[in-house]
């Protein structure tokens, strides 16, 4: 497999040696950028992934398209490899999370959001914001990997991501925004969200894309990635100082994977129980 990259790319990334934390030998901020701020990936070539392919080969996919890298949906979009050519055609894509379904329902109930606003101004200033920015492009978002993003239980308009939905804007509207990070990050994730599928019973969900990423390598960017949301929330004011220490523990532990914790038990359950009833 052959990677050219273009010369004057700057790595914007500190290189470890190979620990639990860091398994690809790096800590990650996972981006290349060139000389206009977009990443450089005009010239990389890849192809599906062989048996046996290397760790290197997944860190430079992980580099190069900056897989893990938080922003708004404005600024990520800027640098979403597929507008550079056909031959980066369904690479990467920006995820909001929590996800716009979910704050466009919680944004319908006036009465909730009135007690959120007491609750968690900042937050109900999220949701709010959808009614000038609808389309999210202020909003905080995580570039992952085009099949990642669609196999998540947040994406798309089957029964369970639907479900799903409901659930995540319940949980906005009680104003506990640690605890809907944290359903946000296990369903979100493509791995947790096909445990989710599976343990429920329903058909566990596998887009084709133009990568294929190892589960170990998906884990690592998705860990990455969901380190620097909970920072920004925290920037934000949306989470304290200490709900962000926390999450970030938690994070770091792979709970978001954990079939064993209680909020993965309480999504589990609910799509048990409005699945076969739920009407949009």
């Amino acid at each position: 497999m052959l990677y050219r990259l273009d010369s004057q790319c700057s790595f914007k990334c500190a290189f470890n040696t190979v620990t639990p934390e860091a398994p690809f030998g790096f800590l990650l901020k996972p981006t290349i950028w060139s000389g206009n701020g977009l990443p450089m990936v005009e010239h990389l070539k890849l192809s599906k992934k062989t048996e046996g392919q290397s760790r290197s080969d997944e860190t430079t996919i992980i580099i190069a398209y900056g897989l893990g890298v938080v922003d708004t949906y404005k600024n990520v979009k800027k640098g979403r490899p597929s507008q550079f050519g056909p031959d980066n055609y369904r690479m990467a894509e920006a995820d909001h999370i929590p996800p716009l379904a979910s704050l466009r329902i919680a944004r319908r109930n006036h009465e909730r959001l009135d007690r959120l606003l007491q609750v968690n101004p900042r937050l109900h200033e999220m949701i709010m914001s959808l009614d000038y920015d609808p389309t999210g492009q202020s909003l905080l978002t995580m570039r992952v990997l085009y099949q990642d993003h669609r196999d998540a239980l947040t994406t798309g308009n089957s029964r369970e991501s639907q479900v799903a939905s409901r659930l995540l804007a319940e949980t906005i509207l009680d104003g506990d925004a640690a605890v809907m990070l944290r359903k946000a990050f296990i369903m979100g994730h493509p791995i947790s969200s096909r445990q989710l599928r599976e343990d429920a019973g329903l058909v566990a969900s596998y887009t084709e894309g133009n990568i294929d990423m190892s589960d170990e390598g998906t884990r690592y960017y998705y860990r990455n990635g969901y380190i620097e949301l909970v920072k920004a929330y925290q920037k934000k004011g949306i989470i304290n100082k200490n709900q962000a220490q926390k999450l970030i523990s938690w994070v770091e532990r792979d709970m978001h994977l954990d079939r064993d914790t209680e909020e993965y038990e309480e999504i589990l359950d609910y799509i048990k129980r409005h699945f076969h009833v739920f009407r949009w």
